[in-house]
């Protein structure tokens, strides 16, 4: 049962983790269990408050 719960969860918590990180910190620093410098950049691309032009200088 634990397994399955793993296998289950596993998805999930991945894409929380890297819906939370840079790019920058998600390539720095890929061990790392929790979001590094945490920030809310891709919902705010995602939603459309940011500009194309935004985005990309803050990629970088």
């Amino acid at each position: 049962m634990a397994v399955v719960v793993l296998v289950t969860l596993l998805p999930f918590y991945w894409i929380v983790r890297t819906a939370f990180s840079s790019n920058a910190s998600l390539s720095a620093h890929p061990t790392s269990l929790l979001p590094v410098d945490a920030d809310l950049g891709g919902f705010a691309r995602v939603f459309g408050m940011q500009s194309t032009d935004e985005a990309l200088s803050l990629s970088q």
